[in-house]
């Protein structure tokens, strides 16, 4: 029975996590094209 609850409670975790681990992956991609779109206006000749 303890087995069953753990598989749950792992199921439960890992839908819990996977959203929260997308949007932390895309804040940080979005955060690095930022940063390298800034990067390299900020280097262009003016």
């Amino acid at each position: 029975m303890s087995k069953d609850n753990n598989a749950i409670w792992f199921l439960i975790g890992a839908n819990y996590w996977k959203p929260i681990m997308i949007l932390v992956l895309a804040a940080i991609a979005l955060f690095a094209i930022f940063g390298t779109i800034v990067f390299i206006w900020t280097s262009l000749p003016k």
